[in-house]
């Protein structure tokens, strides 16, 4: 005779992860709205009847917005026809339509940088200017989706800081199984230990400030591009790539951990084809990137 035992819990969700989850929802709604300005300057950019010269105007007069503008549009790669470029230059380059997710992305890193005294935020914001490059030049030549592409990469690791905040011990475990190899999708340890994924709690993060269902959709399908709305298969597909070749780049992934749709997309057909994109990328980094 073989008895067999089956024990099934009361609740399906452990308690530390009711906790952990809530604790994460929590965090969410406790972060703080855009200041006033920023909001009036949204609303300006969202106008048809504004000049380009009174949004520039009204930047320049907060000398930390100016700066955050200007460096983020550097550094995602606009203006590498123009060096030292004037704040009107730059509205006139890039658009009212990114400036006014730009403008967003640099409320939403000042809210990060003043509530969040992580060591590694630096880093976190060093390897979302890389993917926003990354993104940018993978979308060369369909201008429809390149800006936002480029705006995304920015805000790629946006619910990562929380994570890292609240569970560093969780961030720190899981990027030691991916250097061993042993995991290919943060994603999935991140949903089974504390019941969220960090570019779900960014796709959070993005709709609490109203950001563009475009963004928000790069975000949270990052990891999982075949399930993205239709609409935004294209966007979230390139932001996909843009990560997948920044973890080869510090070797957390490679050819075999992206998804062959992906790839044959791209006209990626082999191992060495996919190095050959991850080294074009990084050449290109550093000789245009790297200088912003």
């Amino acid at each position: 005779m073989t008895r067999t035992w089956l024990i099934v819990p009361t609740s399906p969700t452990p308690p530390d992860v009711k906790r952990q989850f809530t604790e994460i929802l929590t965090e969410i709604e406790e972060l703080p709205s855009f200041q006033e300005n920023i909001t009036h300057l949204i609303q300006m950019c969202s106008s048809d009847n504004v000049s380009v010269q009174l949004i520039a105007e009204k930047i320049q007069k907060d000398p930390g917005l100016t700066a955050q503008v200007l460096k983020l549009v550097n550094s995602a790669g606009y203006m590498n026809r123009f060096r030292n470029p004037t704040l009107t230059d730059a509205v006139k380059i890039i658009g009212l339509k990114v400036l006014r997710v730009l403008i967003m992305v640099s409320a939403a890193r000042n809210v990060i940088d003043s509530r969040y005294r992580h060591r590694d935020l630096e880093q976190i914001w060093e390897e979302s200017n890389r993917v926003s490059f990354f993104a940018r030049q993978l979308t060369r030549g369909r201008a429809a989706i390149t800006e936002m592409a480029t705006v995304a990469g920015l805000l790629f690791e946006l619910g990562k800081i929380i994570l890292i905040t609240l569970e560093p011990d969780l961030i720190q475990r899981i990027h030691q199984l991916m250097g061993e190899g042993r995991i290919r999708n943060s994603s999935v340890i991140e949903e089974i230990t504390v019941g969220i994924s960090h570019p779900e709690i960014g796709a959070l993060i993005a709709e609490k400030w109203n950001f563009p269902e475009p963004l928000v959709a790069a975000i949270r399908y990052q990891h999982r591009p075949l399930q993205a709305p239709p609409e935004y298969e294209g966007l979230v597909h390139a932001v996909y790539l843009a990560v997948r070749v920044y973890e080869a780049v510090i070797h957390r992934g490679d050819y075999y951990s992206v998804e062959p749709d992906i790839l044959q997309e791209y006209g990626v057909e082999n191992a060495e084809q996919f190095q050959q994109l991850v080294d074009r990328m990084v050449k290109l980094y550093e000789s245009d990137g790297s200088t912003y």
